[in-house]
């Protein structure tokens, strides 16, 4: 009986995790000029639209792959791993100028090679790491934004 128990909460899991990331938008902010194979197509300009209650900075992609979106709009949680052509720096400092206008309030942050930033809004805490892309000559960086419910006492 207790395995039957794990596997319906597993099939339930799974279940909820694919359909709530089948409504997510995964295009860029700007507009795609390439495709996997490298030729060039067009098409057209896509929003983070859903992401109502943070900032996502410009030209930023997404990360499908390394993504896991559950709930919509300002109930989400989960991971959101975005690709920018921004240098870290400027990630962090766009972070942490435009995130208090959404009504984050900062509980820490770390500036380092790999920074962290750390935010709360109402019952959910924000972390957000970002990491400079190694094998990119035009200094990108990686953001990845965890989202999760804040733990009641």
């Amino acid at each position: 009986m207790n395995k039957l128990n794990k596997m319906l909460v597993l099939t339930l899991i799974v279940f909820f995790q694919s359909s709530c990331s089948s409504n997510i938008d995964t295009y860029s902010l700007s507009d795609l000029s390439s495709n996997q194979d490298g030729e060039d197509i067009t098409t057209t300009k896509r929003s983070f639209t859903q992401f109502q209650d943070i900032p996502i900075p410009d030209q930023s992609t997404m990360n499908v792959d390394k993504t896991l979106l559950l709930g919509e709009k300002q109930d989400w949680i989960g991971r959101l791993f975005l690709n920018s052509p921004l240098q870290p720096e400027e990630v962090f400092n766009f972070f942490k100028l435009n995130l208090t206008k959404y009504g984050w309030e900062e509980i820490t942050s770390v500036r380092s090679t790999i920074s962290v930033l750390t935010y709360s809004l109402n019952e959910r805490i924000m972390t957000i790491q970002i990491a400079p892309v190694s094998y990119s000559a035009k200094n990108s960086s990686t953001i990845n934004i965890v989202m999760s419910p804040k733990i009641k006492k």
